[in-house]
């Protein structure tokens, strides 16, 4: 009787599983396809939260459009580090298909949009980028034009609600050459 028990059982647990692998929705998603880009090729970045905030690549080097029209360096390694950031990025998953779902997870109109263009002005990606990932080190975005909310492997959020302020170049402060303190000699 217990070996009748035993085979009932396993043939019962193996049917389950079967029955769990054969559903639809039990085969592996297939993440969208991240447009891929050189970060060379990136001519314009505009970032638009609340506001608009565009950086412009030049001759001698990045510029930060202020206000009135005004241009400034703009602070060379945070530009780099958001278009490493976006250029390596990976899906970690997808996370919902769900519009019901992007105001919670800000990727709807609360979303920061980042798009980058080339030298003719012809954009080469275009993302909205959303909350900060459960575990800190992701981001939940949404790829423009897609349906899916994805989590990355980068943390984006603190780079795209960086203020204006935050892009400009820092200027070197001089500092002035002390005479050695001799009083303990």
């Amino acid at each position: 009787m217990n070996r009748f028990l035993s085979l009932v059982l396993i043939l019962s647990l193996a049917g389950v599983v079967l029955w769990l692998a054969s559903r639809p929705d039990a085969a592996p998603q297939r993440m969208p396809e991240i447009t891929r880009f050189a970060s060379q090729a990136v001519d314009t970045i505009e970032i638009t939260d609340r506001s608009q905030m565009k950086l412009q690549h030049t001759d001698s080097g990045w510029q930060l459009l202020m206000g009135s029209g005004v241009w400034r360096a703009a602070d060379e390694e945070a530009v780099s580090h958001l278009l490493d950031d976006l250029a390596a990025m990976q899906s970690i998953r997808v996370v919902t298909r769900n519009p019901d779902q992007y105001e919670k997870l800000k990727v709807g109109s609360a979303a920061t949009k980042v798009i980058l263009k080339d030298r003719q002005g012809k954009g080469i990606f275009e993302v909205l980028v959303g909350k900060q990932g459960s575990d800190l080190l992701s981001t939940y975005l949404r790829l423009a034009g897609k349906p899916e909310v994805l989590a990355v492997d980068r943390s984006l959020l603190w780079q795209v609600k960086r203020p204006l302020e935050g892009w400009q170049a820092r200027e070197a402060v001089p500092v002035e050459a002390a005479e050695p303190d001799k009083s303990h000699e």
